[in-house]
């Protein structure tokens, strides 16, 4: 069953001259962990801006769990910001009260709830302690408690685990893992692809203002693995690898090659008999090859070969 169904999302920007959504459709069914990517100004951001409310579509639709209106719906909702959306003032506990009672709780319930949302994010032994003294996983462990105190049906985290340790990571992780077994679904923006990898069973690619791959990690790797890919590691300047990717892509038997970061991702087509001849024109840009694997896609070299960009946090 569907909790969330979007259509043909659209948001434009300078008059409709610019397009931050065009044509965005793609579903969430309860139970999903879906995992939203992008290079930044992909639409991501505007995306879920729509979804949750903050935002209204130039065009399309989005439909929530059996159709009900978002008005009544939005209730449902658990939105995590990438801007920490807490007050330093408030004590741990006071924050979660004060959000979770914008819902319409109130008394012994509030208290209930206030509690159980700590207690889920590791936070209830530090309830009563000053937010503003927290260390930043604290910090991001207390937005998530806000979020998801009034028990939503769908959460939607964008880049909940930025500039955070990797314990507090780890936990994080692990907490969104117990709220999907408990019914949850999620929406989760990240750059950082083992997190995907960790915990996201759909992925959904957004680039140039529209979804370009929507599937598991098996699924997007075996849409491209069936025309066949090489990874091509280099050192050197990336300019010459780069200018090679350039001269390979005009190759017939090259469907796509893209550079950066000392790796150049290539997708074969059938017509590729000569594969160490097509590597041989790397080589002769200048560019001194380190290492050739064909062995299976990692969930960057997936990206890097739909957009022709690294995911990365600038």
């Amino acid at each position: 069953m569907s909790i969330l169904k979007a259509e043909g999302l659209k948001k434009s920007y300078d008059n409709g001259k610019t397009f931050a959504v065009n044509g965005v459709g793609f579903s969430v069914e309860k139970g999903d962990i879906v995992g939203l990517l992008g290079p930044n100004g992909a639409g991501k951001s505007t995306t879920i801006n729509m979804i949750t409310g903050m935002l209204s579509p130039d065009g399309g639709s989005i439909s929530y769990e059996e159709n009900v209106p978002f008005k009544k719906w939005k209730r449902n909702i658990g939105l995590v910001p990438q801007e920490l959306a807490i007050y330093p003032e408030f004590s741990a506990y006071e924050n979660v009260e004060f959000f979770c009672s914008l819902y319409g709780y109130s008394g012994s319930r509030l208290k209930e709830l206030t509690e159980k949302a700590l207690e889920e994010t590791g936070l209830q032994d530090t309830g009563r302690k000053r937010s503003g003294e927290f260390s930043g996983g604290m910090k991001r462990r207390l937005n998530i408690a806000c979020a998801i105190a009034h028990q939503p049906k769908l959460i939607v985290m964008d880049e909940p685990t930025v500039g955070i340790d990797p314990q507090s990571r780890d936990h994080i992780l692990s907490e969104i893992e117990n709220l999907n077994k408990h019914g949850a679904s999620v929406i989760y923006t990240t750059h950082y692809m083992e997190e995907v990898e960790a915990i996201c069973n759909k992925i959904i690619v957004i680039d140039s203002a529209n979804v370009i791959a929507n599937g598991t990690i098996d699924e997007l790797r075996h849409n491209i693995t069936e025309k066949r890919t090489v990874t091509v590691k280099y050192r050197g300047k990336d300019e010459n690898a780069k200018k090679a990717a350039e001269k390979l892509r005009a190759m017939s038997e090259v469907e796509n090659a893209n550079a950066d970061s000392g790796r150049i991702v290539l997708t074969l087509n059938k017509k590729a008999e000569d594969i160490f001849g097509i590597i041989g024109q790397i080589a002769a840009q200048n560019v001194v090859i380190t290492d050739i694997n064909s062995s299976e896609m990692s969930l960057q070299d997936i990206f890097l070969s739909l957009t022709g960009k690294e995911l990365r946090d600038k």
